[in-house]
């Protein structure tokens, strides 16, 4: 009657949102409860809403915006709206910051898109009409959108328009998979001040003094701008480029506040800084860059290109705890490989690890199947967990038209070991690229697995919160037992939501969860047991109560069903503290 909570690669959920109207997956993030948030994108008005949500029917357009919060465990949908307005809208990228209010940046062709009191601009700027790859239209053209939700996703916190006279917010020219047009990412910093990278069109794009930038480059530029919480004001603004076109696709704050952004170019006068190890251009189709900015405002402090001769761009960064920052991207050029164990030959993603300031190179390596010159996998998640270990997902096959996921590296515990070419790949490196510590497919065999543009997200325990547009041509998805929806409801896609842990850090909570107790008496004391050999314990019972012990009994004032947190503590592993969540039910006998 118990079971032991041991945390290994495991697939936690994956569900359909079941929507019967054509629904397609664009980008995920999580809370601090492990809520995994999905965006997309609904063609009509039969997308399953929660009542009390910000926006249940379809607002116009051929296309919504569509947000849905589902439980920790997948089982329930929490709550699930539409978002826009008569034109056309899709979601690039989520946050939550730390009071779980959901941030999203977005795209809207809506000069009616819901927007707030207040705000740095409530106005519309029309730009020219475009189509995208993933066949979305915006008649009009297009302006960043940046919404904040509270957690219950009932209220509209903050909504504001940012952008110029042309199109804003959009990596339409600069495409080289499937919908990057849908580049550009979203994140918060210790204060919940909001960070943007993402491109524009507009020579008059908003920005501030003091900044890298407040003159465009010229053709499609980078931008990066910092928003005070409540979206009153652009703290700082800056354009990102050169005179060809370039693309913001990634950014990040470290922890001691620099701001870092990457991308893509096709310019070969970039302003890099002296002693960075890409001071020019590489040559090829593309190159990567890499940018940080003084935090306060804007100012350019380092500036990299990241490249070959061959084909480069960088789509993802992050920074570590001790400022040092990473790189994940997609190279043809063959990218070097400098103090790393683990490689593969002729692969064609990379990762890169690199001084705060780009003066020199910690290891660089490349993964994929060596199969020939394609891409293997679009990138859309990326994480350096507290022990250094890294962590990528994306996808690859028909819907790229480019290479496929067959001959992926793969672990003896993959979850998934066949492919048909057209799947999810999720890679872990151990850190210092030592070894590979995990590689799996996840998909099925009568769809592509793709997403149509957008970031998704580990959290820092190793999780993967991934959004995917699944089942397409009226086909399923891997599903597990009891989630939201095990059923493709329309008779093309639905946003499926993955949710999996692979957690190779040090220390890891074990514990036995209790069965499900029915007591006759009011004495409802419920005896805990952990294992291992941590060093410290804290155990969180759900009812405000808490307790040091390795193995405690607590007693509850009342029946219920209570969810329960044990923190195992161990100050000589990297990741010092690992939590695992159960439920405790507690009924009351006839």
């Amino acid at each position: 009657n118990s079971e032991k909570l041991i945390i290994d690669p495991t697939w936690i959920f994956s569900t359909l949102t079941g929507s019967a109207s054509d629904n397609w997956g664009f980008t995920a993030t999580y809370d601090t409860a492990g809520a995994l948030y999905s965006g997309g994108i609904a063609f009509g008005n039969s997308y399953p809403t929660v009542g009390g949500s910000y926006q249940t029917a379809f607002a116009g357009g051929n296309v919504d915006i569509v947000i849905s919060k589902f439980s920790p465990n997948g089982t329930s949908l929490l709550f699930s709206t539409y978002l826009g307005g008569t034109n056309n809208e899709m979601p690039h990228s989520l946050v939550n910051d730390s009071q779980n209010n959901l941030v999203l940046l977005a795209s809207s062709g809506s000069s009616n898109f819901p927007t707030t009191v207040g705000v740095y601009n409530t106005s519309f700027n029309a730009g020219i009409d475009v189509t995208y790859s993933n066949g979305v239209q915006y008649s009009g053209g297009c302006d960043i959108a940046i919404v904040k939700f509270n957690s219950t996703g009932s209220t509209l916190l903050a909504s504001t328009f940012v952008g110029g006279s042309d199109n804003d917010g959009a990596n339409e020219s600069f495409v080289y998979n499937y919908a990057d047009e849908v580049r550009g990412e979203v994140v918060v910093d210790a204060s919940d001040d909001i960070y943007v990278t993402t491109s524009t069109w507009s020579t008059d794009f908003p920005t501030t003094g003091g900044s890298y930038s407040q003159s465009s480059f010229g053709s499609q530029d980078a931008v990066a701008i910092r928003m005070s919480s409540d979206l009153t004001t652009m703290i700082w603004g800056t354009y990102l480029g050169g005179s060809a076109r370039d693309g913001g696709y990634s950014i990040r704050v470290a922890p001691n506040g620099d701001t870092y952004a990457c991308g893509g170019t096709e310019s070969t006068n970039l302003a890099t800084t002296a002693g960075v190890i890409g001071a020019i251009y590489q040559g090829g189709i593309a190159d990567g860059y890499i940018a940080r900015l003084n935090n306060a405002n804007g100012a350019l402090l380092d500036l990299s290109y990241l490249g070959t001769n061959g084909y480069d761009q960088a789509f993802i960064l992050e920074v570590d705890g001790a400022g040092d920052v990473f790189a994940t991207g997609q190279s043809t050029g063959g990218y070097p490989v400098a103090n790393a164990i683990y490689s593969n030959a002729g692969g064609t993603q990379f990762i890169h690890k690199m001084a705060p300031d780009f003066s020199s190179t910690y290891y660089s390596t490349k993964f994929g199947s060596g199969a020939g010159s394609d891409i293997d996998i679009s990138l859309t998640a990326f994480l350096v967990d507290n022990c250094g270990n890294v962590y990528v997902s994306g996808w690859g096959g028909d819907v790229n038209n480019e290479g496929s996921t067959n001959g992926m590296p793969l672990s003896l515990d993959a979850e998934q070991s066949s492919t048909d070419g057209s799947d999810f790949y999720f890679f872990v490196l151990e850190r210092d690229a030592q070894s590979l510590l995990y590689g799996s497919y996840f998909g099925s065999t009568s769809a592509n697995e793709h997403v149509d543009g957008g970031t998704s997200r580990f959290d820092k325990a190793g999780n993967v919160y991934q959004a995917v547009c699944a089942g397409c041509g009226g086909n399923n998805f891997p599903t597990t037992p009891g989630v939201w929806s095990t059923t493709n409801g329309s008779s093309n896609c639905n946003l499926g939501a993955i949710k999996f842990a692979f957690d190779f850090q040090g220390v890891e909570a074990q514990a036995t969860v209790p069965a499900n107790i029915t007591l006759c008496s009011t004495d409802y004391t419920v005896d805990f047991t952990s294992s291992g050999t941590n060093t410290e314990h804290e155990w969180l019972f759900g009812d405000g109560e808490s307790s040091d012990e390795a193995n405690p009994s607590h007693t509850y004032a009342d029946t219920g069903e209570y969810i329960v947190a044990y923190i195992a503590i161990d100050s000589s592993t990297c990741n010092i503290r690992d939590t695992a969540y159960f439920n405790v039910d507690i009924e009351q006998a006839p």
